[in-house]
Order: structure tokens, then sequence, then C-alpha cells
């Protein structure tokens, strides 16, 4: 899209549930794409996802204090807010780190018994970890964690609202680092995760991808919408097929909001399988791409999704499908919303671009914070001119030349 002439803006994924972003997510982190969520956190924004992650970040450096007063009393210890500020004050009188304040006996001396325990268990915890990184896979090592400290039983007993949401975040947490991360040691994990991270802290965040359930896209539209995940199960959901007609219909009404947020292209696309707490779970397309596959218009599928497993179905809706597709599911009052002033494929022409700022594939370029990179793609888009770059160990970024004035050639 971005080498057809759209901005990262112009973009939007739609999705059921708010769990089937993470995949997408996970894409767009590792493609160095910037994006934002609507009506959500980010998948490692959420506070179970934080606080694993801090446990870790302590472990693979005990004198990160941040990570310490996140984690200290989180699933509760019995550490106040007037018993942390005591070792607060002691290290800072001693110029060392929270963590290094539980080993000094003149500190433990100090305070309560009780409380002097609380301390020297999580310390005791804490160092039985840090002992084992370097043998020891990620895999192996959150697991091991999240069992000693109990984090799922604590979420059960003390957070029951929220339970079922914050569980089915860890199961896609471990899951990740079960499919990617084989291997891989603490340290390793932690510094490419920081990496991937980079990306979420955009500087122009006008700039970036829409993520968003599409109950909260209501009311928004975009130049281009893709639907993922349109699986009998997913879309419509499980509930609704039980409750059969009542629950489809409203499946299918919210199904078409989904499709009227497209301004000029929509791509539905659907899974042949998803696991999801360890389970292999094997889906077919949904019935409701049955009932619009009349107006599809890129013929170059096979519309009958016999796919590959490493395939994902994909059809673009031609533009009047809106219109005789809405008749049957909204009141004539909403039909003119959906039609479109321009026609699909709709772009501004191209200005002129000055010879210097083309590159060719196979060049060297050196980016000021990446590094030397080889160019891999370099096309003019509307008024931008899109580069496409590999480094090593960053691997392949793309930037707008107009924008990014921190590349030269080598």
């Amino acid at each position: 899209m971005i080498f057809e002439g759209y901005n990262l803006s112009d973009i939007a994924v739609l999705y059921r549930a708010n769990f089937q972003s993470f995949a997408i997510e996970n894409a767009l982190r590792k493609n160095s794409i910037a994006y934002k969520m609507v009506g959500g956190l980010k998948f490692y924004d959420r506070k179970e996802i934080k606080d694993i992650l801090a446990y870790l970040k302590l472990i693979a450096n005990p004198k990160d204090d941040n990570a310490f007063r996140r984690i200290i009393n989180y699933p509760k210890r019995s550490i106040g807010n007037v018993s942390l500020q005591k070792l607060e004050d002691y290290c800072n009188l001693e110029n060392i780190s929270l963590f290094d304040g539980l080993f000094r006996n003149e500190f433990l001396e100090s305070i309560s018994k009780k409380l002097r325990t609380e301390f020297e268990d999580f310390r005791d915890m804490i160092f039985g970890f840090i002992t084992c990184v370097e043998d020891t896979d990620i895999e192996i090592l959150v697991k091991e964690l999240l069992d000693t400290i109990k984090f799922l039983d604590y979420l059960r007993d003390n957070e029951k609202k929220d339970f079922e949401k914050k569980s089915e975040n860890i199961n896609l947490f471990l899951e990740e680092i079960s499919n990617n991360y084989k291997g891989v040691k603490l340290l390793e994990y932690l510094e490419t995760n920081s990496l991937l991270s980079d990306i979420d802290k955009t500087e122009d965040v006008d700039e970036t991808v829409t993520l968003t359930t599409i109950h909260s896209a209501k009311g928004l539209e975009y130049k281009v919408v893709f639907i993922i995940g349109m699986n009998e199960g997913i879309f419509p959901s499980e509930r609704s097929i039980k409750e059969r007609d009542d629950g489809l219909e409203e499946e299918r009404r919210l199904f078409y909001v989904a499709i009227t947020r497209a301004k000029e292209k929509l791509f539905i696309s659907s899974t042949k399988s998803m696991t999801m707490y360890g389970k292999l779970n094997l889906y077919r397309v949904s019935s409701f791409v049955d009932e619009i596959i009349n107006y599809v218009d890129d013929k170059s599928i096979n519309l009958e999704f016999n796919f590959d497993e490493e395939r994902v179905a994909t059809s673009k809706i031609r533009n009047d499908a809106y219109t005789d597709y809405s008749r049957t599911y909204v009141s004539n009052s909403d039909l003119g919303r959906t039609k479109l002033d321009k026609p699909l494929n709709h772009h501004q022409k191209p200005t002129k671009t000055s010879s210097k700022d083309i590159y060719k594939v196979g060049e060297k370029i050196i980016h000021e914070k990446y590094g030397m990179g080889t160019v891999i793609k370099c096309e003019k888009a509307g008024t931008k001119v899109m580069l496409m770059v590999a480094f090593d160990g960053e691997g392949i970024k793309l930037f707008d030349l107009k924008k990014d004035k921190r590349i030269k050639r080598a």
C-alpha cells in the first residue's frame, strides 16, 4: 500500500476480538511499522505483560530500580509504601541499588522480623533466577517464574473480573516465546524486545497504521481497511452461532459496519488454523464471506479458499458491492454514506523527483541510527520516494526519503 501512494495513517486493521491484535502487532513491530490502537492498549502495554517483563528485567539487571519498584509488592507481599521508603532512603544514602540494599545487614536489622522475612524471600527468589540466567532458555525461565510467584493464582483470586482476559494475554505471551524464541536466553530476548519496542515510541504519531476492534471503529473511516480473522467461530463468534438467528443477525450488522469503514480499498482475510492455549485449532472461512463472494473483483485467488498452510485468503470487494450488500442489512437512509466520491485506485499524481533521491537496488547506504545497509527497493509513490533497506542485525527498514534526512550514500 505504501508503494501505491498511501500513508500509514490511511490504513486500518479491523478484528472481531482483542486477542486477534497480538499477531498483527508482532508482525508490525518486527517490520518496523508504526501503529496505534483505538479503544484499547497495545499488547505490551497491558499491565500483566508489563509486570512479567519487569520481573525479567530485574533478573537480567538487578540494578534496575524501576523494575524493582513495580514488582516488589506484586503479587502482594505485605511490603507497604512506608517500608519501601525506608529501603529507598537507606539505598540513596549508601548510593546503591534497591536490590543491593536487601543484602545489607545494617538495613535488614533495622526493620521488623516479619518485614525482613518478606524482603529476604523476595531477594532470594530473584537471586535464584539470576544464577540460572545463562543456562536456562527464556521459555523455561518464564514458566518457572510464573509458577514460583503463583501469578495466575493471584490474578484468579484478586482480579476475578478481568482474570479471563489477563490469563488469555499471558497465554499469548507464552506462546509467542515458545514459537519464536526457542533456545534463546533472557538477555537476548530482552534486547530483541527492547529493539522492537522502539517502534512503539514513534515521534510522528500521525503516521501510524490503526489497529482496532470493529466495535471501536464505528464512526471512523479509512482509505484502506483490512478485516482479519473472517472464520466461523471467530466472526461470526461461536456464541452468535449458538444463538442462531438473533445472534447471527447482529454479527452480520457488525460485518456491514466493518466493510463500510473502507473508503477506497477493502481486504478480507481468513486463516486456516490458529494456536490457542497450546492447541492447534482448524477453522473454515466465515459464512459471511460466502454471502458477498459474488462481489469479489480479484479473481486471481481461489474463491473456494482452498489455500495452503502458509497462505492467507484475501479478497478485494469492489465499490458497488457496498450499495447492493447494504440493502439486505440496513435501512435505505443509511445507503448514501456507503458510496465513494472517488473510484478505487484513485491517487494523487506523482510530482517530479530529483534523480539524487533515487537509489539503485544493491547500493550501499549509511543511516545515522542503523549504520550500513543495502537497498532492496526504491520507488516513487505519489509525492513520496520510499526506500526499503536491509541492515545487518537490524532487519529491513522502510523510509520516506522526503522526511528522513539521516540517510546518505556510502
